[in-house]
């Protein structure tokens, strides 16, 4: 599906197949997409503020540059996902699997990681 700078805020679409979608620059400021399989989507530059992600599948995905403040990652599959440059300040990214996730420059500040399997190697500071 290409849905490149759709403006989708507050959409309900839990448990949605969005596998390689392209959602590059959409709006889903939030949207519930908790049990979503968004695998190998690219999602760079998407508004995702206060989104429902738990859960979720994001296996592959690129979400690098996009807006994450206070989405709710609880659970979710980070596995691979790119998250380079992006905000995920307030985030909850409790029991989320980040094995190999990228996290370069990504602003982590307030984001709750209790029980996140993160990268080999990454660690938080204060």
């Amino acid at each position: 599906a290409n849905l490149t700078n759709a403006l989708m805020n507050g959409a309900q679409l839990q448990g949605a197949s969005l596998v390689g979608a392209l959602l590059t620059g959409a709006t889903l400021e939030g949207a519930n997409l908790e049990g979503a399989d968004l695998s190998r989507a690219k999602m760079t530059g998407t508004n995702l503020v206060n989104v429902n992600l738990a859960k979720a599948n994001l296996r592959s995905t690129n979400l690098s540059w996009s807006a994450l403040r206070g989405a709710n990652l609880r659970g979710a599959t980070l596995y691979r996902t790119k998250l380079s440059w992006s905000n995920l300040s307030g985030a909850d990214l409790t029991d989320a699997v980040m094995i190999n996730a990228r996290l370069d420059y990504a602003n982590l500040r307030r984001t709750d990681v209790q029980g996140t399997v993160l990268p080999d190697g990454f660690t938080l500071r204060s």
